[in-house]
């Protein structure tokens, strides 16, 4: 194991493990793209579950509010 972090993130908690032989900047700058787009799905995720729990007029297709 090269280095092991934990990240406190509201109420919960992350644990980073690195393993290989060597740890560089760009491992982080490639953590930080990772993320990113873990990030960007999480999202589009939330959006699909709160739109699926809309009421839809069948009519006009909008959400019913």
């Amino acid at each position: 194991m090269l280095a092991q972090y934990s990240v406190p993130l509201g109420a919960n908690n992350a644990q980073l493990t690195f393993t290989g032989e060597t740890l560089g900047v760009e491992d982080f700058d490639a953590l930080i793209e990772y993320v990113e787009l873990f990030k960007r799905q999480f999202e589009r995720k939330a959006q699909k579950d709160r739109e699926s729990q809309m009421e839809i007029d069948p009519e006009t297709g909008h959400p019913i509010t």
